[in-house]
């Protein structure tokens, strides 16, 4: 079972790295081609996706069906799977529907929200309405993808993001060379997105085959699905409120030069907030499987090392990055925007944090009482961050949402910590740790 874990979170690290390394790369050569401005507006358009903003409206159904089909493959349990895993897929469906015609009826509007000015306008609302064209087909890739993972292949599905992304690198060096507009960098990414699942989709035929028989689910089922998927809904509700909001208000307050501005110093933290996140990504099927048989010994060997091996991997090249934001910023982008490194440096606290949390969250997502008590507090830190960006933003422009997201980390962590570890049984380890973390937190809220 470890075995497995371990080679899963190294497959997917290794893609995920080569993914973020050529996204990278590309950020550079698009503000060369286009600007700052026509840089931001194509972030904008990408908040709009179930991976940005519209993540809000997903219910979670990709985490949901990764633990469907790990629970079924510890009891054996096929023939309800199939039939909640056709409950999910019903959401998605519904979801893309509803959001993309909301998109197409309301595109006029959401130009005029983030600003957009008038040379602009047109492209930017035709890349709206295509992108909710897009969202029918997006949201029901979330549920395959889960699905994917919930057998574990993660082989297959890295290879197909590798690729993917390999297209887009290509085809936007290739619009950008024939000198097209920020637009078809957009429809270039739109593009290699569906491709993507359908690509999945094709290749993930023979692992379907065992919720293939699908009947409708009863009642108890159903009732499950709903809880979850809602408990799903308000946590990832909260996660795009978080990371994928403050684009949108950026570009409110602000405009799409702030907006691209944002988003520079904010990609790379964030690429390394979701790369280190890969070690936890092969846990929660893992975790399922552990506590639907009820092995506490695994699940608390699980717990207590990967509450200190994550960190200790990590901190290293988070704090370099921290220590070297001016260097890291004159190499990747040119010394036009050097100036801005103290913010960078300042962004590298939130995955510092993160990454402490990260572990043991996942693995407690199996956990239905876990997911209510850290919503409610990971909606407080939201609220918090919003409200101190917003009364910022007179005084700082976009950096206001850099300086609002790094105290609210640092505000909501001592909570966050002591929730996740009074929801583990308090024996050996856990409980010096529990004890010595619930001393710091309180001196850290002092």
């Amino acid at each position: 079972m470890f075995t497995a874990l371990v080679r899963n979170t190294v497959v997917t690290a290794t893609a995920y790295v080569a993914s973020t390394l050529l996204n990278l790369l590309l950020v550079p050569f698009i503000i060369h081609a286009h600007g700052l401005h026509d840089y931001g507006l194509i972030v904008l358009a990408r908040v709009l996706l179930p991976t940005g903003l519209m993540a809000l409206f997903d219910f979670g159904v990709s985490e949901t069906g990764t633990l469907v089909i790990a629970r079924a493959r510890a009891t054996r349990l096929w023939e309800k799977a199939a039939g909640q895993v056709l409950l999910l897929l019903l959401i998605s469906l519904g979801c893309g529907v509803g959001i993309g015609a909301s998109l197409l009826a309301f595109s006029p509007q959401i130009a005029l929200w983030f600003q957009v000015d008038a040379d602009s306008s047109a492209s930017f609302i035709r890349l709206v309405r295509v992108t909710g064209v897009a969202l029918v087909v997006l949201y029901p890739g979330l549920l395959l993808e889960g699905v994917v993972k919930g057998y574990e292949r993660y082989g297959l599905l890295r290879v197909v993001e590798v690729l993917t992304t390999v297209a887009y690198a290509v085809g936007t060096v290739t619009v950008i060379r024939r000198g097209s507009s920020y637009a078809a960098i957009a429809y270039v990414f739109l593009a290699v997105s569906v491709l993507k699942y359908a690509a999945l989709g094709a290749f993930a035929v023979p692992y379907m085959k065992r919720i293939s028989d699908v009947e409708w689910p009863d009642a108890e089922a159903r009732r499950e699905m709903w809880q979850r998927s809602m408990l799903m809904l308000q946590n990832k509700t909260l996660g795009a409120m978080q990371s994928q909001a403050p684009p949108v208000f950026v570009g409110a307050f602000v405009g799409p030069a702030g907006a691209g501005v944002y988003d520079v110093l904010t990609r790379v933290p964030r690429a390394a907030k979701s790369i280190l996140s890969l070690l936890n990504s092969a846990l929660l099927p893992v975790s399922a499987r552990f506590e639907q048989s009820s092995d506490r010994t695994r699940m608390r060997v699980l717990g207590v090392t990967g509450f200190w091996l994550v960190p200790a991997l990590t901190f290293p090249l988070l704090i370099g990055g921290a220590v070297f934001a001016e260097d890291l910023l004159r190499v990747w982008l040119g010394p036009s925007l050097v100036h801005l490194w103290p913010w960078l440096s300042l962004m590298f606290i939130v995955p510092l944090l993160n990454i402490v949390l990260s572990f043991g969250q996942t693995m407690m997502q199996v956990r239905s009482r876990f997911l209510e008590k850290n919503n409610r507090l990971a909606l407080a830190q939201i609220a918090t961050q919003l409200l101190l960006s917003v009364a910022l933003v007179g005084v700082l422009g976009e950096r206001a949402f850099v300086a609002g997201q790094v105290a609210a980390a640092l505000l909501g962590f001592p909570f966050q910590m002591r929730l996740l570890l009074r929801e583990r049984p308090p024996r050996g380890s856990w409980r010096r740790l529990s004890c010595g973390v619930e001393r710091t937190g309180r001196a850290r809220t002092c």
